[in-house]
């Protein structure tokens, strides 16, 4: 390419011609071809049951948590926690114990005997390379960050590196990695910045989805990233076959089931955070559940207590006995 080429590349003209491409989806509004996403969320949250029940919608090309995906994509599933048996059991039961249409599934493709990996070591570098050429995947799963690195996490400049070196291993496929947070504070959701280890593992990626348990079947998704729209909280429940899924809505004047779901015993929740949860609840709009919110006080299910400048409400003592 000569220089003058080279300059016109550069160029608003060359730069509007790569912005009326059409995207490549895999989510519709979420996740595009080539991007990096963490999942986080602290133990227990449900980190790799949210990664496999999207795995699964995305091979076959079905929505997920309220996100188109136009066709079926390849899927490589790098899973390096649980064992063969638990993964497949667990895959089984989200497509409702139907054999055949698991079996059937040639997308979902999980590498088997795997434990923890080094990304810079040749050996298991070969392993990845070897898996990536062969099943050429639309999306990579990671599944679990700190299996696959020997550096220290809080560490910015090793961090950085190791996303790096994810990036590249998973050549020019969307990938997903799945990564342990902090436990959870008892104020508020938790977001991006609530990762364990280096801001640069934030800093690094396209996109972090965060999980915050809100009870035994249910948590909240936090979204951040750079290239699409500020995403709204979303209220997520797993269901019988385990798949994670956007909540039936709850009757407004059903006071205590809305509470019971938004606020688990011990936790707070500032007044804004509280009326994103009834909204995903209720399916309204913010001026309906603040109503809400000041008629749970009316009633003494709910008791406020300030904390700096804001408002963090909890369930009323005597509600939890």
């Amino acid at each position: 390419m000569n220089t003058q080429t080279l300059l016109q590349s550069w160029l608003p003209a060359a730069g509007l011609a790569q912005a009326q491409k059409s995207v490549d989806w895999l989510l519709v509004d979420l996740i595009e071809a080539g991007d990096q996403w963490i999942v986080s969320g602290p133990p227990k949250s449900g980190k790799s049951m949210f990664a496999l029940s999207m795995a699964l919608k995305i091979s076959k090309g079905e929505r997920f948590i309220g996100y188109e995906c136009p066709t079926p994509k390849t899927v490589l599933y790098f899973d390096l926690e649980l064992k063969d048996r638990v993964f497949w059991s667990r895959a089984l039961r989200m497509v409702n114990n139907d054999f055949k249409d698991l079996c059937e599934d040639r997308n979902l493709v999980r590498p088997t005997g795997l434990g923890a990996m080094d990304i810079f070591h040749a050996d298991d570098v070969d392993k990845i390379n070897t898996a990536v050429n062969m099943v050429k995947p639309d999306l990579i799963i990671w599944d679990v960050l700190s299996r696959l690195h020997r550096c220290e996490e809080n560490d910015n400049g090793a961090m950085k590196k190791v996303l790096q070196r994810i990036r590249e291993l998973s050549e020019k496929s969307a990938h997903i990695i799945v990564h342990h947070s902090r436990k959870n504070n008892v104020y508020g959701n938790a977001d991006a910045q609530s990762m364990r280890g280096a801001g640069s593992i934030h800093g690094e990626v396209d996109g972090a989805i965060t999980l915050t348990p809100k009870g035994t079947d249910t948590c909240n998704m936090s979204i951040s990233a750079r290239a699409i729209p500020a995403q709204k909280d979303r209220l997520l429940e797993w269901d019988e076959s385990l798949n994670i899924v956007l909540p039936k809505a709850i009757p407004e004047n059903d006071l205590t089931a809305i509470l019971d779901r938004c606020l688990i015993q011990g936790e707070k929740l500032s007044s804004g955070e509280l009326s994103v949860c009834i909204q995903n609840m209720v399916g309204c709009e913010d001026r309906q559940a603040k109503r809400i919110i000041a008629e749970a006080r009316r009633l003494k299910l709910i008791t406020g207590s300030k904390v700096g400048r804001r408002v963090y409400y909890e369930i009323t003592k005597s509600q939890n006995t």
